[in-house]
C-alpha cells in the first residue's frame, strides 16, 4: 500500500521534478502531478470532499481526511481505479482517489487521500480476505502480529496489561502446543506463533 504524500523528494529532500511518486510509477501504474487543499465552501464552512469506492473489496463513501489534502493521480492503463472522489468542485469530481495495480501474484494500492474513517483499515481488511487469515479483526493496540512466508503468524502483547485478539480460525500455537481459536487472552509480553 502506498499511502499519499510518498516519495515527493529525492535523497536529497529536493522535490522532484518528474511527478511525486515517479520512482515509484513502474510499481504503481501512475504518478502525482500535483496535490491539492480542496479550501472552504462558498459559506465558509468546512465540508471535505467524499470518496466513492467501486473495487478492492470496498463499497460505499469514505469521507476525506486531512482537512482536505488531495492527490491528483494520473493513472496508467495497468492500474485500475478502484474509487474516485466527489465534490462539488469540477477540478476534483470523479478524479482518482484510490488505484490497484497487479504485478505478478501480489497488488499494490495506491491511494490519493488519507480516511477520514476507519476505511483504510476496511480496505486493508478487504484485501487480505483471499489470504488464509488467522484474525478475525484488527489486533488491539498494543498487540503486534508478524506474518511469516511460511502462512504462520507471530504475536506479541507489548503491553503491560492482559489483551484479548480474535481468531478467525481454529490455529496451533507453535511455542505452546496449545490449540487457539475464538477470543484468545494474551497475558503482559506473551507471544504466540500460530500455524
Amino acid at each position: 500500500m502506498v499511502t499519499p504524500f510518498t516519495a515527493y523528494t529525492d535523497e536529497n529532500g529536493i522535490f522532484r521534478g518528474d511527478g511525486f511518486a515517479a520512482n515509484l510509477r513502474e510499481l504503481t501504474g501512475g504518478l502525482v502531478r500535483t496535490i491539492r487543499w480542496m479550501g472552504l465552501e462558498p459559506n465558509g464552512e468546512r465540508k471535505d470532499p467524499e470518496v466513492d469506492w467501486k473495487g478492492g473489496g470496498m463499497a460505499g463513501t469514505s469521507p476525506v481526511g486531512l482537512e482536505g489534502y488531495c492527490e491528483f493521480l494520473e493513472v496508467e492503463a495497468e492500474a485500475e481505479v478502484i474509487a474516485s472522489f466527489r465534490s462539488r468542485q469540477a477540478i476534483l469530481h470523479g478524479r482518482p482517489a484510490a488505484t490497484v495495480k497487479k504485478p505478478g501474484r501480489g497488488r499494490v494500492v495506491k491511494l490519493g487521500f488519507w480516511p477520514g474513517d476507519d476505511s483504510l483499515l476496511h480496505l486493508i481488511r478487504a484485501l487480505l480476505l483471499d489470504s488464509p487469515a488467522f484474525l478475525a479483526g484488527p489486533l488491539p493496540a498494543g498487540v503486534l502480529g508478524v506474518p511469516h512466508v511460511d502462512n504462520s503468524l507471530f504475536i506479541v502483547n507489548t503491553t503491560r496489561q492482559e489483551m484479548t485478539v480474535e481468531l478467525a480460525r481454529r490455529a496451533n500455537d507453535r511455542l505452546s502446543g496449545i490449540p487457539r481459536s475464538g477470543s484468545t487472552s494474551l497475558d503482559a509480553f506473551q507471544v504466540m506463533w500460530l500455524e
